[in-house]
C-alpha cells in the first residue's frame, strides 16, 4: 500500500479502525503521516471519518494511538495468562499431535490403540538401531521417516507415559552411545 502512495496511485485507504493501522503509537504516527505526504487521506469505518485531513487530527491520532498500544499491551497479556492457566489445568492448547497421543476433552491423552506400536519401536531401536526403526513405524506413519525427526520425537520426555521409565532410559542410554 504504501508503494502505490508513493507511486500516486491511490487517493483514499479504508482502515476498519485507526488500531489496524499499527500496534504501537510510534508506529501508527509515522503510517498515518506517511500517507498525509503522499495525499492519501485515511479513513476510519469505525470512527466514520478522515484521520489524517486537519492539524487537530494530530493531536487526537496520537491519543488514539496510545490507547490503541495499551489495548494491544493488555490484550496480549490476558491471552498469555489465559494461556498459561489453561496449560496449567492440562489443557490442549493446539499444535501437533505426537504419534501415540490424542486430544481428549481438550486433554493431550495416550493413545492406548497405539501404546504396543510404540514400546516396539523402543525396543526395534535399541534392539537394531535407528533405520530399522524407521522401517518399522513407516508401517504405521509417515511422519518419522528420518533419522533426526525420529530422534526427536523418541528423545521427547512425554513418551515417558506411553512406553515407561525404564525403557525410556534404555533408549536414551543406546541412543549415547
Amino acid at each position: 500500500v504504501k508503494k502505490l502512495a508513493e507511486e500516486n496511485k491511490i487517493e483514499n485507504l479504508i482502515v476498519f479502525e485507526t488500531s489496524r493501522i499499527a500496534r504501537n503509537m510510534e508506529d501508527g504516527l509515522n503510517i498515518i503521516d506517511f500517507f498525509s505526504m503522499h495525499n492519501v487521506k485515511v479513513y476510519s469505518v469505525k470512527d466514520n471519518k478522515c484521520i489524517n485531513r486537519e492539524q487537530i487530527d494530530k493531536l487526537f491520532n496520537a491519543i488514539q494511538m496510545f490507547f490503541n498500544e495499551q489495548a494491544s499491551r493488555d490484550t496480549s497479556a490476558r491471552v498469555k495468562s489465559a494461556k498459561k492457566l489453561a496449560k496449567e489445568k492440562g489443557l490442549y492448547l493446539g499444535g501437533r499431535v505426537l504419534f501415540g497421543f490424542k486430544v481428549e476433552n481438550q486433554k493431550l491423552v495416550v493413545d492406548e490403540d497405539k501404546r504396543d506400536i510404540i514400546i516396539e519401536l523402543y525396543r526395534t531401536y535399541v534392539n537394531s538401531g535407528c533405520r530399522s526403526a524407521i522401517d518399522y513405524l513407516s508401517q504405521y506413519t509417515d511422519k518419522y521417516t528420518v533419522n533426526q525427526t525420529l530422534l526427536q520425537y523418541m528423545c521427547n520426555p512425554a513418551m515417558i507415559q506411553i512406553v515407561g521409565q525404564d525403557i525410556y532410559d534404555n533408549f536414551i542410554s543406546v541412543k549415547l552411545s
